[in-house]
């Protein structure tokens, strides 16, 4: 009795065929392939799903997603690249590190004072935050003069963007240089840029801007992140 269970359990533990293990390994590459397209799609191009919902949308149109009553000229522009990112798409990693935390305090702070100067404030937010209407408290869009929208994982202006109720805003702001060419417009001698990832979507916003055209352009340190080692 107890050797018919043993060849039972044999059975049902038997290998799998060759053409079996081949079949599972090319629906495993085959899915992974396409997680990895999808994946590098969201990167490049934005939030899928939201860009094709614009391509069925009525046609509006919006200088910015955001935009307050501008002046004709301002001395000075801080750029705000993706405020609250990590901890929006990762709360428990960065909810209670100390170091997010003190980077979000200084980005406050600088916020303020760039407001207290009367400094022209540009917030480039990630296209997925727009949707979902999710920001960190005190750091909305609705705080800057201009909010320009972003691809989800690159400060890569888009040219429609959905809101929470939504809406459907088609930016005239498509490209870096239209960033640049914004802060030109308005006569900007000196630009800050702060924000989330030091060395990656900053670095990236850093670019945007022309050499030569500005008297200054520099990262505001205390209100970056990661902190400079």
């Amino acid at each position: 009795m107890a050797g018919s269970e043993n060849n039972i359990g044999q059975e049902k533990a038997r290998q799998l065929t060759r053409r079996e293990f081949l079949l599972l390994f090319k629906v495993g590459a085959a899915l992974t392939a396409a997680k990895f397209v999808f994946d590098l799609h969201k990167q490049m191009f934005g939030d899928t799903a939201m860009l094709l919902r614009c391509t069925g949308a009525e046609r509006g149109e919006a200088d910015y997603l955001w935009q307050t009553e501008l002046a004709k000229s301002y001395d000075e522009a801080l750029l705000v690249i993706h405020p609250g990112f990590g901890l929006l798409r990762n709360p428990k990693k960065y909810k209670d590190e100390p170091k997010y935390g003190e980077y979000i305090n200084n980005l406050k702070l600088a916020i303020e004072n760039s407001k207290e100067k009367g400094d022209l404030l540009i917030f480039l937010v990630g296209a997925e935050e727009v949707r979902g209407g999710k920001f960190v408290e005190g750091l909305s869009y609705k705080e800057s003069d201009v909010a320009i929208a972003t691809n989800s994982g690159n400060p890569a202006p888009i040219a429609c963007a959905e809101t929470p109720d939504h809406e459907f805003v088609f930016q005239k702001i498509l490209t870096g240089a239209d960033v640049s060419n914004l802060l030109k417009e308005k006569l900007v001698k000196r630009v800050k840029l702060a924000g989330e990832f030091r060395g990656a979507c900053v670095d990236m916003a850093k670019n945007f801007m022309e050499e030569g055209v500005f008297e200054r352009v520099e990262l505001l340190d205390e209100a970056l992140y990661p902190p400079q080692d």
